[in-house]
């Protein structure tokens, strides 16, 4: 891949130490030039950053199947129309062999879902804890075990739902409140690019819109 291969309007993820810590923020490119890209200024606890020039940070972002990404430096930021960073362009663009970590965001949303790997039709639902473009972690009151497939229904909107087969990665065996609730971290195994993207955008959208509302804190 090459960095010819970016396009204005690309949601991707940032990598970044951030106050001695590690964090993933998304982002979106808003402009590409010959030298350098323009990004949205990444949200963290509903604050757009502002990183000094000379700041490292790893850009990533996926093409169909394979998450690719590149080192970068924050050289300058501009405030209008929204706060930007100029970083500068990639001289290369390698693939990523395994994700560790991913944007994710705390948000309530309906999902369903029905087991793969038992002899049960039925459908379950339960609420989302937060989200990813890689995997939910929500909360029910059926138990899961770790390993075990599910077939996911993750509603965004009305109109907007994702369906996924999905891996039980992490359960909870101890109720979180008197109604016996439970919380599974799931990932996702064949969920596909456009839905992929959808995720990535409903996540920046939402973010900025609660931004613009007050209610990100």
């Amino acid at each position: 891949m090459k960095e010819d291969d970016l396009r204005v309007n690309q949601l991707i993820e940032v990598e970044m130490i951030y106050d001695g810590e590690k964090v993933v923020l998304s982002s979106r490119i808003e402009d590409i030039r010959d030298d350098y890209l323009l990004i949205a200024a990444p949200i963290r606890h509903g604050i757009p950053l502002i990183m000094p020039s000379g700041s490292e940070v790893m850009v990533q972002f996926w093409v169909r199947d394979t998450l690719w990404g590149f080192n970068s430096v924050v050289s300058g930021r501009r405030l209008r129309p929204v706060p930007m960073w100029i970083i500068k362009k990639p001289v290369e663009i390698v693939r990523i062999p395994q994700k560790r970590q991913s944007v994710r965001l705390s948000v309530s949303l309906p999902i369903q879902f029905q087991y793969l790997d038992r002899n049960d039709d039925s459908v379950y639902k339960g609420l989302t804890v937060d989200i990813s473009a890689g995997g939910v972690l929500f909360s029910s009151s059926q138990p899961c075990t770790p390993g075990e497939s599910i077939k996911v229904e993750l509603e965004l909107t009305e109109k907007d739902k994702i369906s996924s087969v999905a891996r039980v990665v992490r359960y909870s065996d101890k109720s979180e409140d008197a109604l016996r609730r439970y919380r599974v971290a799931i990932q996702f195994e064949d969920i596909t690019e456009n839905q992929r993207d959808r995720i990535f955008k409903f996540i920046f959208d939402k973010q900025r819109e609660w931004i613009r509302k007050g209610l990100l804190e």
